[in-house]
């Protein structure tokens, strides 16, 4: 399908009559042109998966032979990492696209417009969420057909979306708040890495948490990526288990709600000196 084609599948389809359901649907429309228009941006974020899940399953597969480690294959042991690190890789690309919004002046015409302006985060996000959702279903699938299994079903891979999506809102939020703070994309995405890489190797992403050392033991303690990863794996390897499911979900929304509301306040700040700025102030 071309780029014009799925353009003009998003305008035929019918939009919502409420008012700020129609500003989300604006909203979440623009966001989600302008991601298929940067075809090179979509083609990354799912070939970088790929090249993770085959070169990493190669390189630590030995691994499998120690004593006590908690599965047989190691693809299936380091898919959810693979799946926790698109998420959050794709979230922190969130803040970028809001200081091009500034850049550019729409994120000013979007404010001094009657458009609701929570409507404007809304829409955005689902957008985000939406193209996570995807690349999820496609990298879990990569993963079955390689060998890997969910043993919780269908059931568990719309758990693990879920997840995947909830953990996915902290990075959001994060790189929201990088951007707002910066204003420049450049030390957006320059700040967005040197965070979240690190935590991918300070997590229990690559081995089991017992193996690692102490004083990374310690830090995982305090890693969301600890969290995803270890929901998602035991839905993958397990089952259900809510004693392990259950506090990491508590975790992730914890991290949620303290990122997403410093983020909320810097957006306010943000929308009212633009605002300003934008009826008949100077910059």
């Amino acid at each position: 399908m071309r780029i014009a084609d799925v353009g003009e599948y998003f305008q035929r389809f019918p939009v919502p009559k409420s008012a700020v359901l129609q500003d989300i649907w604006t909203n979440f429309e623009r966001w989600n042109l302008k991601a298929i228009r940067n075809p090179f941006t979509l083609t990354i974020s799912l070939v970088m998966p790929i090249i993770w899940l085959a070169g990493y399953t190669q390189v630590f597969k030995s691994l499998t032979l120690l004593p006590g480690f908690p599965a047989e294959s190691y693809l299936a042991f380091f898919s959810p990492a693979v799946i926790i690190v698109m998420a959050m890789f794709a979230a922190a690309t969130s803040g970028m696209g809001l200081v091009d919004d500034m850049d550019t002046g729409i994120f000013n015409k979007q404010l001094v417009s009657p458009m609701n302006r929570s409507a404007m985060v809304v829409g955005k996000i689902c957008s985000e969420a939406l193209r996570l959702a995807v690349q999820v279903l496609f990298l879990l699938a990569l993963a079955m057909v390689l060998g890997a299994h969910v043993v919780t079903g269908l059931g568990g891979i719309v758990a693990i979306v879920l997840i995947a999506e909830l953990f996915s809102f902290v990075f959001v939020a994060f790189s929201n708040i990088v951007g707002l703070v910066t204003h420049r994309s450049d030390a957006t995405a320059l700040v967005s890495n040197f965070i979240t890489l690190p935590l991918v190797f300070l997590s229990s992403s690559f081995v089991p948490r017992s193996l690692l050392p102490t004083w990374i033991q310690t830090i995982s303690t305090f890693n969301p990526v600890t969290y995803g990863v270890t929901a998602i794996r035991v839905l993958m390897l397990d089952g259900w288990v809510w004693t392990t499911i259950g506090p990491a979900v508590v975790v992730l929304v914890v991290f949620d709600l303290v990122l997403g509301g410093i983020a909320v306040v810097l957006l306010r700040r943000a929308t009212d000196s633009e605002t300003t700025l934008g009826v008949g102030g100077h910059r």
